[in-house]
């Protein structure tokens, strides 16, 4: 298997020795950042955060970043920091988005949620959510095809049995070293008649897996109302459902505050002003990683499954 990437032909066995280069650097990384958050709770504004996870990101060596995405209350996911944001931490979870292309080679798109109170209903489900992740490998792995539309099927089942909710609309998608937003997307919904068409994911592919799950429990095996998503205009649009979800994305340059170059240059694609907004669903959970397909098998690419 060859990977083409700035017409530069990669070979998998650099591609998995890169994959296990950068693997424990993304896992300290967010390790450090828990602590730091738990070290600093009281105190500590998003400013003040998005700065420490700035600095986290730039150890690990990236050539392209994502900017920071730190949401807590409605906010579901994607709000950039404002370089005047003095609000500090609230609420029982803290959700944490951000990704980097590592040596023009290996995109990585991660996200965590940092839940305060331990044994709490969210700290419960945020394991869970990691225990589905994991599963759904071992599912895909012992499989001969892998689909975007298998991993949905498995991922709501899994759901569905415990009964929690899945919010439509927010999923996982593929990614490539020019893009960390690829074309297919890996919905965590199934149904017969879903809009988003079947994809089988081949070998030589990075994709992520990223339940958005509500710790709100329903009565029967309905799923959670389509959560807002306040973008202008996207460049691009995929539909779920009937619900429009924009994947065109940007990429910062290395050493560059990612905000003050999303304001002067590229305005069009990211906005600190158009997060996912859920005012009916506050605590929606979210857990991400990446993965590499490999000849012999799915390759986790940004957790060692902590």
């Amino acid at each position: 298997m060859n990977i083409s990437s700035e017409s530069t032909v990669i070979c998998e066995k650099s591609i998995i020795e890169l994959i296990m280069e950068i693997r424990p650097k993304v896992f300290n990384m967010k390790k450090n950042i828990r602590e730091f958050v738990f070290k600093n709770y009281k105190d500590l504004t998003i400013y003040q955060l998005d700065d420490f996870i700035t600095l986290e990101r730039n150890k690990i060596g990236g050539d392209y970043f994502f900017p920071n995405c730190i949401s807590q209350g409605t906010i579901v996911a994607h709000k950039v920091c404002s370089l005047n944001e003095t609000t500090k931490l609230t609420g029982q979870k803290l959700n944490i988005d951000f990704g980097l292309i590592y040596k023009n080679i290996i995109p990585v798109d991660t996200a965590i949620t940092i839940i305060f109170k331990k044994n709490s209903e969210e700290d419960i489900l945020e394991k869970k959510i990691g225990q589905c992740i994991r599963s759904t490998i071992r599912f895909i792995d012992e499989t001969s095809k892998i689909s975007n539309l298998k991993i949905a099927k498995y991922v709501q089942s899994y759901f569905s049995s415990e009964k929690y909710s899945i919010a439509s609309g927010l999923c996982g998608h593929t990614l490539t070293p020019e893009r960390l937003h690829g074309d297919t997307i890996i919905p965590n919904i199934y149904e017969k008649d879903h809009l988003v068409p079947y994809k089988e994911l081949k070998i030589g592919e990075f994709f992520t897996i990223e339940p958005f799950v509500s710790i709100r429990k329903k009565n029967d095996n309905s799923l959670v109302e389509p959560v807002e998503e306040d973008y202008n205009e996207p460049a691009e649009c995929f539909f779920l459902g009937n619900y429009p979800f924009s994947f065109k994305v940007l990429a910062i340059e290395k050493n560059e505050r990612a905000l003050l170059n999303y304001k002067n240059n590229l305005n069009k694609e990211f906005s600190e002003s158009h997060p996912i907004i859920s005012p009916n669903l506050k605590e929606i959970i979210q857990v991400e990683q990446t993965f590499f397909i490999s000849k012999q098998g799915v390759i986790p690419v940004s957790t060692i499954f902590d």
